[in-house]
């Protein structure tokens, strides 16, 4: 981005979008993010928040409908719930727009188009995304994340194909909107919140099942990760230096 004129904000925003696709264990579209921008002409310091927002503020107080699941990470047991009352409107596509409309210099399209290439032709998965992955399992083979995290039924191992053939059209359709639209984009569309309700309700319906299921991937875990936590640095996909937003 930068041999291509453009500025640390380009290379932010398309960095952020790369992410979405090559570091999906961690991030996503569907995710929020902070973005701390500096100008050194000017000594401009710019803080700016697109973490998610809860849904249904306002409504009437409804029962959470969520999944409790103990995550092993190593030696330590993490405590997740998933489920709709889980789900937040995701802030990321606005925010990253905005960034780029204040700060950018290259057209928007540019900006995506690396992420939509390596969602069109599939990405490695570097050991530090195995090793988090054998942790989450439980949580990131829910329904339809099995077909892309244990495709065949065997968790993804360090050096396999990413294969996410579903993030080419979003990412497409994401190029090719508007400004406005963009900055549209996480309060309406992919990000309402009816819409993440919906998607909530369905995958745990889906999953009524799922402690049994978690207890046998959990044993499995603990005897494949060895007991510490894996620490990311940048030369194996750890998250992106500010200023990147990260779901």
């Amino acid at each position: 981005m930068l041999e291509d004129g453009g500025n640390a904000a380009d290379a932010a925003v398309a960095a952020s979008l790369a992410s979405c696709v090559a570091e999906t264990v961690m991030t996503g579209l569907l995710g929020g993010g902070h973005a701390v921008y500096y100008e050194a002409a000017s000594g401009l310091v710019r803080n700016l928040d697109c973490f998610v927002a809860v849904p249904g503020l306002g409504d009437e107080p409804r029962e959470a409908e969520l999944i409790h699941l103990d995550v092993p990470f190593g030696a330590e047991l993490v405590h997740y719930a998933v489920g709709p009352a889980s789900c937040a409107v995701p802030g990321l596509p606005a925010g990253l727009e905005a960034l780029w409309r204040e700060h950018g210099r290259l057209p928007w399209r540019r900006l995506v188009a690396p992420a939509v290439r390596l969602a069109r032709d599939g990405v490695d998965f570097p050991p530090a995304h195995a090793a988090c992955l054998a942790m989450l399992a439980p949580v990131m083979t829910l329904n339809e994340g099995a077909e892309i995290y244990a495709p065949g039924g065997e968790l993804l191992q360090a050096g396999d194909r990413l294969e996410q053939p579903g993030l080419v059209a979003a990412l497409e359709a994401l190029a090719g909107m508007t400004p406005e639209a963009a900055a549209a984009l996480s309060a309406a569309g992919l990000g309402s919140p009816a819409a993440v309700a919906k998607a909530g309700r369905e995958r745990l319906a889906a999953v009524a099942e799922v402690g049994d299921r978690a207890d046998q991937i959990h044993a499995a875990a603990e005897a494949s990760v060895e007991p510490k936590r894996p620490v990311a640095d940048a030369g194996d996909g750890g998250a992106p230096a500010e200023p990147a937003a990260s779901a």
